[in-house]
């Protein structure tokens, strides 16, 4: 069956809510008929959003334009939650708040957009999305699909989400090719993520995003990503090109990237592992970066997005058999970013990366060095845990490496390489340590006064040059030696802290004591606040950022003071329950009012919030 939507009453002079109802009688016509054609003829149709039915195609002529209402009420909501973790200090969303779209497709079989039309979501820059009277904040995407199978995005191009373009959710068998997305302008517009989906294909897609191109996820333990194919798409970010990560809830197999074209990004390739996926088979083959702060960003760290693993601190999954044959890499002149300017492979202390091969590369670095770095030994760890990816607040400044930062890593071999620096970088070419099993061959490096510096010995190299000269391997330097042993020592004390503190929280957070309170207030004067609190509260849940104390009564309870390198927000919790019941004065002591920063405060009976003196924070109910 194959009709128009002008069949069904829908008008270019018509209002948003009549046009969505008439096209979903023209979609419902069709699946009701056994399936066919929707077609949006030429012109601008303004709708409200509209629900993709089984064995339905939505085909937009050229010159025709889907746009979105600019009203979040006129946006159904599917049955698909969004998620609740908490990122980056900001409070859960309620389990009320879920997914919507422009159009969307829930449990469907056999659908497509196609055509050489255009959906406009109107949602560039907030300026109608959120929506004041939403308490959760939604933004609705372009095109939202969940558990469907066989679904098909060909020739359309999506402008403007009010959050990401396409989000393909728990499905099997999709097809997109020839897409263009414009999402510049949107914060969060990613252009097509996959979560939890297999046997997908994306091919000859041209996106500029405001935030990842194509991104791949796992936010539910029980649907993973594999057998995904990405070739031939030219993507501009202003985060990352090709994004596998951060949320890893179940595994990610069988990942092939080629042929693709990276400009202007943060980062163009960025893998990261946070929770209990496992990573693997991973191949990136013929990739071209221009303008690019860093080619490649592969990480292991601790961060709450795992569902399969309820703790606020995540066992680690892993992340091995990583291919890269064939690529051409022009770094950025951008100052603003230089310390982001070289490659960063980074697995945990307790859990290393495996099995990666870097073939057939040639890369140009630029950019000035930050300042002393190097000399730089001390680049922390990549172990927060309650509310930053690791690119984030972690590392200030450079790295000690003008080329590759490498650690943690079992088994990585070199080969045909090709690295050029030709501003006098004093930094070797690639600095790293905890590393075993590592070959390089047939590597040609110019422009660092050594090839390779690192603290292990056992490393091959075969038929490796620095500017016609032999290549040569350094242990760390004197007198950096005992200010790296320093280091070490500090972060393995800081996991070991870390854990601790984790496992408080988590005992707090299954805490069944609920109370409200209406807000607390920090002065410049009196870097104190204090609450008296009134029956039996067993936990406080903080998130707290530099050091500080807490007293009850003014008893020393607690204190959360992380070491310099690792100074930022952290979770943790305190015991309160030997201090036994009735009122009691709780005090929560800055330690540092000469620093910008305060206190952000998760407690039983609410939050509050104080980043610089003077603030005022007002509490929102956290419920533990």
């Amino acid at each position: 069956m194959n009709v128009s939507i002008l069949d069904f009453g829908a008008a270019v002079s018509n209002g948003a809510v009549e046009n969505g109802r008439a096209i979903q009688h023209a979609i419902d016509a069709a699946h009701t008929a056994g399936g066919g054609v929707v077609e949006v003829p030429a012109g601008i149709f303004q709708t409200s959003n509209v629900i993709l039915r089984s064995n339905v195609t939505l085909y937009l002529a050229p010159g025709s334009v889907l746009s979105g209402s600019r009203d979040f009420r006129h946006y159904t909501q599917t049955a698909v939650p969004m998620p609740t973790v908490n990122m980056c200090g900001c409070p859960p969303k309620s389990p009320d708040a879920c997914w919507c779209g422009l159009v969307q497709a829930e449990g469907a079989k056999n659908i497509a957009i196609c055509g050489s039309g255009t959906l406009e979501g109107n949602g560039q820059g907030h300026a109608y999305f959120p929506h004041p009277d939403d308490p959760y904040s939604r933004r609705p995407t372009l095109f939202f699909f969940d558990r469907c199978t066989n679904v098909r995005l060909e020739g359309v191009t999506l402008r403007n989400p009010a959050k990401f373009s396409v989000l393909g959710n728990r499905s099997d068998t999709i097809w997109m090719e020839n897409v263009r997305v414009f999402s510049w302008d949107t914060e969060n517009g990613d252009g097509l993520d996959v979560d939890g989906c297999s046997n997908v294909v994306i091919r000859s897609c041209i996106l500029e995003a405001g935030d990842d191109c194509i991104s791949l996820k796992c936010t539910d333990p029980a649907w993973p990503c594999r057998n995904i194919v990405i070739s031939q798409c030219i993507l501009r970010s202003v985060w990352a090109g090709f994004r596998m990560g951060t949320e890893s809830s179940a595994d990610m197999k069988d990942i092939l990237l080629s042929d693709c074209v990276f400009e202007r990004c943060n980062d163009a390739l960025k893998i990261q592992v946070c929770s209990t996926g496992v990573y693997e088979n991973v191949r990136i083959q013929n990739v071209s970066m221009r303008d690019v702060h860093r080619p490649l960003f592969m990480t292991i760290n601790s961060f709450q997005l795992a569902k399969k693993d309820t703790s606020i601190r995540p066992r680690l999954g892993g992340l091995r058999n990583v291919e890269i044959d064939g690529m051409t890499a022009y770094m950025s002149k951008d100052s603003g970013e230089y310390q982001r300017n070289c490659f960063v492979i980074s697995g945990d202390p307790k859990c290393a990366v495996e099995g990666v091969n870097l073939r057939n590369m040639r890369v140009v670095f630029d950019g000035p060095m930050e300042p002393g770095s190097y000399e730089r030994v001390d680049v922390p760890e990549y172990l927060d845990y309650s509310m930053l990816y690791a690119d984030i607040f972690s590392i200030n400044g450079g790295y000690p490496a003008a080329g590759l930062f490498l650690r943690h890593i079992r088994g990585l071999t070199m080969e045909n390489c090709r690295l050029i620096r030709e501003d006098g970088d004093p930094r070797p070419m690639i600095f790293g340590y905890d590393l075993q099993d590592v070959t390089l061959r047939r590597i040609r490096a110019a422009g660092s006064p050594v090839f390779f510096q690192a603290e292990e010995s056992g490393i091959r190299l075969e038929d490796c040059t620095l500017e016609d000269a032999a290549a040569c391997v350094t242990a760390i330097p004197e007198p950096l030696q005992q200010r790296f042993r320093d280091f070490r020592r500090i972060s393995a004390e800081t996991d070991a802290l870390l854990e601790t503190l984790a496992a408080a929280v988590d005992q707090a957070r299954a805490c069944p004591v609920r109370q409200t309170v209406a807000d607390w207030e920090k002065t410049p004067e009196i870097w104190t606040t204090e609450l008296t609190l009134t029956g039996r509260i067993r936990w406080l849940y903080l998130v707290t950022y530099g050091h500080v104390i807490v007293t009850v009564n003014g008893e020393e309870a607690g204190r959360c003071c992380l070491p310099e390198l690792y100074d930022n927000q952290c979770a943790w919790a305190v015991d309160l329950r030997r201090f036994g019941p009735g009122n009691a004065v709780v005090a929560l002591h800055w330690l540092e009012p000469e620093r910008e920063g305060g206190i952000v405060c998760k407690l039983p009976f609410g939050a509050f919030r104080a980043l610089r003196p003077g603030l005022r924070g007002d509490a929102e109910l956290f419920s533990i």
